[in-house]
């Protein structure tokens, strides 16, 4: 019953002929959620709302599925709701910085934008040599006009809050300062470092 709801495969992948941005390959109820928070935060800003006005913050509280590929599904993530936000506000010709904290790379949203110089992705992470996805090496920079503009923080198993947060401190907030972003995304995490644990769910 689930996977006809979800129109799975007998695979146990969604069908993508045309990847995670055609909306046909959204199942309704992600489609409801996304489409919410995206009117909200980016079609508020046409409206004149925002970004000092009715929606200067959102809060997707089914979003942080930053694992889904144009192609294919990916760790549990069947739509990439952060790549669908910046997408609208790259429509909109605006620049845009997503600040990723939860424990596992954010690779998806890393890939999307791996050539778009007008997106700053950063993301702090448990370093991928022992960790889903595997991705996220401070070596992946981004690619032609956008070489650079690929930030990873790789972090040991069992960082704590003396270790994150200097190390926060020091890259993100310089790189934002630098970058002037007109809009932040954030992935603000499910999967966190707690000191003597490696990466769990809270």
């Amino acid at each position: 019953m689930l996977a006809q709801l979800f129109r799975i495969g007998g695979d146990g992948l969604p069908p993508f002929e045309g990847g995670l941005a055609d909306q046909r390959n959204r199942p309704e109820p992600c489609r409801r959620l996304t489409e919410t928070a995206r009117k909200h935060l980016v079609d508020s800003r046409d409206e004149g709302r925002g970004p000092r006005g009715e929606a200067d913050r959102v809060f997707h509280f089914a979003g942080g599925l930053h694992h889904a590929l144009r192609e294919r599904a990916s760790g549990f993530c069947y739509v990439n709701d952060a790549v669908l936000a910046i997408l609208r506000l790259r429509e909109r010709g605006l620049r845009v910085a997503y600040v990723d904290i939860d424990a596992h790379h954010g690779d998806g949203v890393q890939y999307a934008f791996y050539g778009d110089p007008h997106v700053l992705t950063i993301s702090t992470h448990e370093r991928g040599e022992r960790l889903f996805p595997g991705t996220g090496f401070v070596h992946e920079l981004g690619e032609g006009d956008a070489a650079g503009f690929s930030v990873n923080l790789p972090l040991e198993a069992y960082t704590d809050t003396q270790v994150y947060l200097p190390a926060f401190e020091a890259v993100v907030p310089p790189l934002l300062a630098r970058f002037k972003p007109d809009v932040i995304v954030a992935q603000r995490s499910t999967v966190k470092y707690l000191a003597g644990t490696t990466a769990v769910v809270s």
